[in-house]
């Protein structure tokens, strides 16, 4: 992967290629060009240094899907600081371990959230500063430094890319904890390189232009909140964040935003089509559709509202080393995931037993991947 595909770097250079062109805004919220999110995101670079962060430091984040949740993430990424985006569900022993064992110093929350971090104060010796978005902090009794997030950016100018590290391929965009299923949420380390090969690998980049937007109503703790971004900026296309998918006002947002292209993961397909149905239901931009898992209604689902759908398999840890090939979905193969992605960046992929040894074709397996291609 060529370092000037890092998404930081590759804002920068959207911003001299096309400038004037929104790439990136919220539902009732702000509307950035390319260049204003690029002069953004180095804006935060600067803020974050002046309270001590550098390369390799964690930074904890509980907000809202926002505009500037996104330009704090990146403006991150240039200092090569890591993001942990936190659940914000999270609260007591589950938050309390996530901030402690990312051994993050700076915390950006949210208002409506703060009083969780009281509950937690012993439990966090490392931290040192907390940005608080949504209004005046109340600082509840934290002995931390607190500050409101308008007085944390107030003076702060863009950072001169020359001042800046180079981000790399192989550098953490994020580190990402598990849902907790078996234990404590596990953090994922997760490099620019592995965020890149998802961005190109869940949906056919052939088939989206710089006309195209793309519906975004997840959690910036997922990785469905952060892949989009490399999606549209490859396309040279447009993001429309909207903070929680919300099933009644999901069609009204596509016609607002003239969004063409949007990801239904679990139990969105089934509440949108479980709606009554309507004469307008195909009246509508929106066209393409990556959706995970597949429902058995697929194909009335894919008439009723006149879309192509693709799928794929991946996780937080692997990307996306299984898919099925363009827009092939349908009431036929809606049991698949499709099969092993072939070129780059060349995945290896196994279905074994306990001793890792294949088992046959019909027998259950535990699957094994592995891509050879270093920070993928």
């Amino acid at each position: 992967m060529d370092k000037d595909l890092v998404l930081p770097v590759l804002v920068a250079e959207r911003a001299r290629s096309h400038p004037d062109k929104v790439f990136v805004e919220e539902v009732g919220g702000e509307r950035l060009t390319y260049a204003e999110y690029d002069r953004e995101i180095r804006r935060w670079s600067t803020a974050f240094r002046r309270v001590g962060v550098e390369a390799g430091d964690r930074v904890v984040t509980m907000l809202p899907a926002s505009v500037q949740a996104s330009c704090a993430w990146l403006g991150l990424g240039w200092l090569t600081a890591i993001e942990v985006p936190c659940n914000n569900e999270y609260r007591g022993r589950m938050l309390g371990y996530l901030v402690a064992n990312s051994g993050a110093r700076v915390i950006l929350i949210h208002s409506r959230f703060i009083d969780r971090l009281a509950e937690v104060v012993d439990e966090l010796p490392e931290v040192r500063t907390v940005v608080v978005f949504g209004g005046d902090p109340i600082t509840v009794g934290l002995p931390w430094e607190v500050i409101a997030v308008d007085g944390f950016l107030e003076g702060a100018e863009p950072a001169a890319i020359e001042d800046l590290p180079t981000p790399l391929p192989s550098d953490l965009c994020a580190l990402l904890y598990t849902s907790g299923t078996t234990g404590n949420s596990k953090g994922v380390c997760f490099p620019w390189g592995q965020l890149y090969t998802q961005g190109i690998g869940f949906i056919p980049l052939e088939d989206l232009t710089e006309d195209d937007a793309w519906y975004m109503p997840y959690p910036i703790n997922h990785v469905s909140g952060k892949t989009p971004f490399y999606t549209m900026i490859l396309a040279n296309g447009r993001i429309v964040i909207r903070n929680g998918f919300d099933t009644a006002a999901f069609w009204g947002d596509i016609d607002a935003y003239g969004c063409t292209s949007t990801a239904m993961l679990g139990p969105m397909a089934p509440f949108l089509f479980q709606q009554e149905p309507r004469d307008d239901d195909a009246d509508h931009v929106l066209h393409n559709v990556f959706m995970v898992p597949i429902p058995p209604f697929i194909d009335d689902f894919k008439a009723r509202f006149d879309v192509r759908v693709c799928t794929s398999y991946g996780s937080v840890e692997n990307s996306v080393p299984i898919k099925v090939p363009g827009w092939g979905v349908d009431g036929t193969t809606w049991r698949s995931c499709g099969r092993l992605r072939t070129g780059w960046p060349g995945y290896e992929v196994r279905l074994v037993d306990e001793h890792d040894q294949e088992v046959p074709v019909g027998e259950v397996g535990e699957l094994i991947c592995g891509p050879p291609s270093p920070g993928s």
